[in-house]
């Protein structure tokens, strides 16, 4: 072909609309799927907090969530990085229980009024993630603040 692509980026069938029909892939997007032609990011909740296991805390186990150890991750990590949620629906106190991560790192989860909607948008295969704002320690906790977003 001379339309600049590289016959690999090619996948061909045969004897489609009579003749050999190519269609590019080099424009998929990096995740492997089809760019969407009018794709875009819906802010479905703006500014809320992650709740931790705060007053739930075992005294015999390390705590994941102990500010000590959790402020400098925030305050190392640029504002509006993106964040993943990771859903726990066998989890026996609430069902739409949504965990949030900054890589492998839990940061909390999102709050019980707040969780429903979003779980049952990522249980509908929607890609939603959040934003993360800042921190604020309040006393011995550290309250980490988001935007939670769906891309659409």
């Amino acid at each position: 072909m001379t339309d600049g692509h590289d016959s690999h980026d090619l996948l061909s069938f045969e004897n489609l609309g009579g003749g050999e029909q190519a269609i590019a892939l080099a424009n998929l997007a990096a995740n492997g799927g089809l760019p969407q032609p009018y794709g875009q990011e819906i802010l479905l909740i703006e500014r809320t907090y992650l709740v931790a296991n705060r007053g739930f805390h075992d005294p015999h186990r390390p705590d994941p969530y102990d500010p000590a150890k959790l402020q400098p991750l925030v305050d190392g990590t640029a504002r509006g990085t993106k964040l993943t949620f990771r859903r726990h629906p066998d989890d026996m106190a609430d069902r739409w229980t949504v965990e949030v991560l900054l890589g492998e790192r839990s940061l909390g989860f999102l709050r019980a009024h707040e969780n429903e909607i979003i779980a049952r948008l990522m249980d509908a295969g929607k890609r939603v993630f959040g934003e993360l704002l800042y921190g604020e320690r309040l006393g011995n906790y550290l309250r980490i603040y988001v935007n939670v977003t769906m891309e659409d």
